[in-house]
């Protein structure tokens, strides 16, 4: 037994090289090799095997430790790690932008608070620019109605020049017809006329129409045309506007005249149409008016038309007071033609 186990060759692995050893006493020979190298080993077999063993473990670790490849496979390592990095860098930065985007106004949002920006803009700047309207407006209402208000003797000296602006005169009108020619019309008139019945022919837009009476409300023009339907006249009632004037070159008594025109046509018509249906007649509105009327001084009127409009005014004034005191219905019937004539004269101012 001792002398099998003592010839038994044995195989070390040293440096990815085998080498044959075989035991013999006291000595282990190395067979096959170029290179014979001797090596003492211990002559009790247990302990060359502890020897042996621990070498070839050696030898073990050795091969898998320390390869060229690892170092290689090391370096390539870290190499495939850099992009890693560079990934987890640029996934962090991403991360950041998307905190931001939604730290920011999501789309809606954004449209609505562009939207109230730009009609904040747009509503300042239309402020701005009607309150520039408004001022430059101002600007020229104060030019304009300087004349209006230097319309007494202080203000505008006699024969001096000013400006005035009339405004609409609304009243109510009993119409006869309306004709396609003046002469047609005139035809109607002088027929009415031999009735009884006031007339007078208003041209305008290419027509000729056929005015027969007017009062200061439509209930009235409706019962004044009521009476004349019973003298066979074919009449109807309806509400008239004079248009507003703009004036100039006007003395200080024109201008103080025509700033009371209205009034004091709104009052004879209202007299007037009142006693063309037998009602009673307000003296002291009557009296009030003529007294006006003779406070202007005529040789101060330097325009006819103004002229005409007086003296249709002061027709009628004169008319009434007559009816007044000797109750002729005639006299009414004049009274309602001056006024009528007063609306054709102010149609051509």
């Amino acid at each position: 037994m001792d002398n099998q186990r003592r010839n038994r060759t044995i195989t070390i692995k040293i440096n990815g090289n085998e080498r044959k050893y075989k035991e013999e006493t006291g000595n282990v020979v190395v067979e096959s090799q170029p290179e014979i190298r001797e090596s003492t080993l211990s002559t009790e077999y247990d302990g060359f095997t502890e020897v042996a063993a621990t070498q070839e473990a050696a030898d073990e670790s050795f091969d898998w430790i320390l390869p060229n490849d690892d170092d290689d496979e090391i370096e390539e390592y870290i190499i495939a790690k850099q992009p890693v990095e560079r990934k987890k860098t640029n996934n962090s930065i991403s991360i950041l932008k998307k905190s931001l985007q939604k730290k920011q106004p999501s789309g809606p949002i954004k449209s609505l608070l562009f939207s109230i920006l730009l009609a904040v803009v747009i509503g300042t700047s239309f402020g701005f620019l009607v309150l520039k309207l408004v001022i430059s407006e101002a600007k020229v209402d104060q030019v304009t109605t300087i004349p209006q208000k230097t319309t007494t003797d202080k203000e505008i000296p006699v024969g001096a020049t000013g400006a005035l602006q009339l405004q609409p005169i609304n009243t109510y009108i009993v119409q006869g017809g309306v004709f396609s020619s003046v002469d047609s019309a005139n035809i109607e008139a002088e027929k009415v006329r031999q009735k009884g019945v006031p007339a007078q022919i208003i041209e305008a837009n290419g027509q000729a129409f056929l005015f027969l009476g007017l009062a200061d409300s439509i209930d009235k023009a409706k019962a004044i045309g009521t009476r004349m339907k019973e003298n066979d006249i074919e009449v109807f009632a309806k509400a008239y506007s004079l248009p507003e004037k703009d004036l100039n070159e006007l003395t200080s008594t024109e201008v103080n005249l025509l700033k009371e025109i209205e009034v004091v046509y709104q009052s004879l018509s209202s007299l007037a149409s009142s006693v063309m249906l037998s009602e009673a007649m307000d003296e002291k509105v009557l009296l009030k008016q003529e007294d006006f009327l003779l406070s202007i001084d005529k040789k101060e009127i330097k325009s006819t038309k103004i002229e005409q409009l007086r003296l249709d005014l002061v027709g009628a004034i004169e008319k009434l007071s007559a009816y007044n005191q000797q109750k002729n219905h005639s006299l009414v019937i004049e009274a309602q033609q001056h006024l009528l004539s007063f609306i054709r004269t102010y149609l051509t101012l």
